[in-house]
Parts: structure tokens; C-alpha cells; sequence
């Protein structure tokens, strides 16, 4: 009996020891998860951005673009932060349309006005399920992914569907145009040369951003 006994101590012990074992694993995963979930929660606050539009003023009218910051609260952020810094007021100067393509987009966002320029300080894409349409607002960017930077472009009421399947997944769609789509078509139809630059330059004063 004593050895019985013995027996049932010692395998008592044992499952009181992988009890144990059970509950310190549990407890371990569920901070090392915690762990792993907090950084992310920290480094991505944009999602908490106030409702945001802006106003686009132009010598040829104001256009009015609502900016999605829940669905890309990265680039909603980089825009109205290079809008509060004075940077599209370029000093007084404004900026032109340096790109204006028929039946597609016009562009802007570049100080130097050749397409070229910008802080060279990029952003990552975020492409979501949003699909472009007419009168969407995107970043431009070079040949290579996550390299938004400075310039943007709105589609013009005349794209097609060739042209909107082109951008779809691949430019990042961060706005749409809510008032002035008037003046986004007046300044798709003007007059360009063959590099797509206006013979009459179209001009960007400003942009100013409402918060709500």
C-alpha cells in the first residue's frame, strides 16, 4: 500500500507540475501577443485623424476633394502635413499643373513645374479596395512602388475605362473630388504641348484644409 501510496504522490506532483507548466505557457503567449500587437497600435495613430477636406484654389476656380483618412490614414496625413507646412503655397508662388493629360488626369505638386521635383522623402502605397472613378484623387509617383512623395493628380469626367483599370492597385487613391468638378474639367481641356504641359500656364495658389 505505502508504495501505492508513493506512486499516487509522486503522480500528483507530476500533474501538479504540468499544471503549472500549462498556465505559465498561457500567460507567456498571451503577453509576448500583447507584446507583438502594441507597437503597431502605437506607431499607426493616424487612424484617429479628424474628418478632413481641402480646398484646391486655382486661377481657374476652387475644387473641393473629400480625403479618405480611414481608408489611408498614412497618405492623408503626409498630404495635409505638406499643406499645413506651406509647402503646395510654395512660397507665395504656387504651383502650376505641369501635366495635363486628355481624357485622363491633371497633375500637379511639383515646385520646380517639371514634373521632376519634390522632397524625395516617400511614402509607402495603400491600395485599397476602392476603385478609381472620375474625379478621384491619387499620388503620383515614379516607375517604382512606395515612392509617393509630393505631386498628385485628379481624373478628369472624360476618363475611360482602359484609363481607370490602369491606375486601379496601382496608384494610391487618397480623395474625391466633392465640389468643383467643373474646374478640374475646364483645366483638362486646355491647350498642352508635347510633353502634356499647359501653353498657358494653370495655376495652383493654395490649398486649404477644413477639419471637422
Amino acid at each position: 500500500m505505502s508504495v501505492a501510496k508513493d506512486i499516487l504522490k509522486e503522480n500528483g506532483k507530476i500533474l501538479l507540475l504540468a499544471i503549472g507548466i500549462l498556465v505559465v505557457s498561457i500567460v507567456g503567449l498571451t503577453l509576448l501577443n500583447k507584446s507583438n500587437f502594441t507597437p503597431n497600435i502605437m506607431e499607426n495613430n493616424t487612424n484617429n485623424l479628424p474628418n478632413y477636406t481641402a480646398t484646391i484654389k486655382t486661377n481657374m476656380g476652387d475644387i473641393e476633394i473629400d480625403l479618405l483618412e480611414k481608408e489611408t490614414p498614412n497618405t492623408v496625413k503626409h498630404f495635409v502635413d505638406l499643406v499645413k507646412s506651406g509647402y503646395y503655397a510654395n512660397g507665395g508662388k504656387g504651383m502650376i499643373f505641369h501635366r495635363v493629360v486628355k481624357d485622363f488626369v491633371i497633375q500637379t505638386g511639383d515646385p520646380t513645374g517639371t514634373g521632376m521635383g519634390g522632397t524625395k522623402k516617400y511614402i509607402d502605397d495603400e491600395i485599397t479596395t476602392r476603385k478609381y472613378t472620375a474625379y478621384s484623387v491619387g499620388m503620383a509617383r515614379t516607375n517604382e512602388r512606395n515612392t509617393n512623395d509630393t505631386q498628385f493628380f485628379l481624373t478628369v469626367g472624360s476618363i475611360g475605362d482602359p484609363a481607370l483599370q490602369a491606375l486601379d492597385g496601382n496608384y494610391t487613391l487618397f480623395g474625391v473630388v466633392i465640389s468643383g468638378q467643373d474646374v478640374v474639367d475646364k483645366i483638362g481641356a486646355v491647350e498642352v504641348d508635347q510633353n502634356d504641359k499647359p501653353l498657358t500656364p494653370v495655376k495652383m495658389d493654395s490649398i486649404v484644409i477644413h477639419e471637422s
